[in-house]
Parts: C-alpha cells; sequence; structure tokens
C-alpha cells in the first residue's frame, strides 16, 4: 500500500478487451471506411480509452493472439505459425501466465465469447464463462440460418453444422 492508503482500497476499473481479426482500421472511430458503419463501437470508443497506434507482433493469427494475451513476442514465445495451438503446449502454459489468467488470479471475473485463441478452443481455466464461439449453436442463434451448402455450413456464417463440443463450460450469452 502507498503512504495514506492504509485501510483503503481502490475500486478494480472494469476491463473489456475487444479483439477482433481483420477488421483493420474500417471502424469509424478510427477514421471509418465510406461501406463500413459501427456506430455501437464508435460509441463504445468514445466513453472508453481508445488505443490509435496498434501493431502486429506476428504474420499470422496464433503468434499474434499469443503475443496480444501473454505480453510476448513470437521470437520469445517460439510460435510462429497457426499450426500450434496454445492449448496443446501445456509447458508453455506452466511457464508463462495469461492475461485472462492474471485477471483471474486477481480478483476479476473473465469471460470470452468468439474466437480469442486461435483454435477457439479456451485453454483450461483461464476464463469463468465462455459464451459462444465459431461452430457453436446456441439455442435459437441458428433459426436465421436456413440454407444449407453443399461443403455442410449454413448460408450465413462459415461454421458447420455440428452438435456443440461441450468440454468447455458453456453459458447463456450474455451471462444473467
Amino acid at each position: 500500500m502507498s503512504s495514506g492508503t492504509v485501510g483503503v482500497q481502490a475500486e478494480s476499473p472494469n476491463v473489456l478487451l475487444i479483439a477482433v481479426d481483420d477488421l483493420n482500421d474500417w471502424v469509424g472511430c478510427l477514421g471509418g471506411h465510406s461501406q463500413t458503419q459501427t456506430p455501437n463501437i464508435d460509441r463504445l470508443a468514445a466513453r472508453g480509452m481508445l488505443f490509435t497506434n496498434a501493431h502486429c507482433q506476428g504474420t499470422m493469427c496464433n503468434p499474434s493472439r499469443i503475443s496480444l494475451l501473454w505480453g510476448r513476442r513470437p521470437s520469445s514465445t517460439g510460435f510462429y505459425s497457426n499450426r500450434y495451438p496454445v492449448a496443446e503446449e501445456p509447458e508453455f502454459l506452466s511457464l508463462h501466465v495469461s492475461l485472462p489468467a492474471y485477471f483471474a488470479a486477481n480478483g476479476y471475473k473473465t469471460l470470452t465469447a468468439g474466437k480469442v485463441f486461435h483454435s477457439s478452443a479456451p485453454v483450461k481455466d483461464h476464463f469463468q464463462v465462455v459464451g459462444p464461439r465459431p461452430g457453436h449453436w446456441l439455442k435459437g442463434l441458428d433459426k436465421k440460418f436456413t440454407t444449407s451448402r453443399k461443403d455442410g455450413t449454413a448460408s450465413g456464417t462459415s461454421a458447420p453444422r455440428t452438435t456443440m463440443n461441450r468440454s468447455s463450460p458453456i453459458t447463456s450469452w450474455p451471462p444473467g
């Protein structure tokens, strides 16, 4: 504790990290694009902290995601391609603490949805709540997709119509 704050604990701020692949700078708050309208993310950016000088650590998804979530360059993690999911590297996981694991260990409730980790399978014990991810169909969400393609995917998505993988806790989204 710093001097003058004995017995007083500062309230922890809420933290929301939105990681998006391939969005570029097409959102309005970053200058936009004539064919893109992003009113919700623009309002959110106006209320919070907007990072406008971003750089990619790796040339592929997996090394970039690992770099972001573990705070290490690909040259120090050894992840250079999309071939090896971090969830399959127990030695790396035992030696390094990820951003979600750090937040969880410090009293934050950690939630995820989408494809934060490259394989879209969350690393065990990194998130307390796991929402929908690519390929997951939650009750009612698949009703808008009615036309099936020859490759087994539904119109409007690239996710194959398969049963849900229930190896990780799935919850109603958003959490109540």
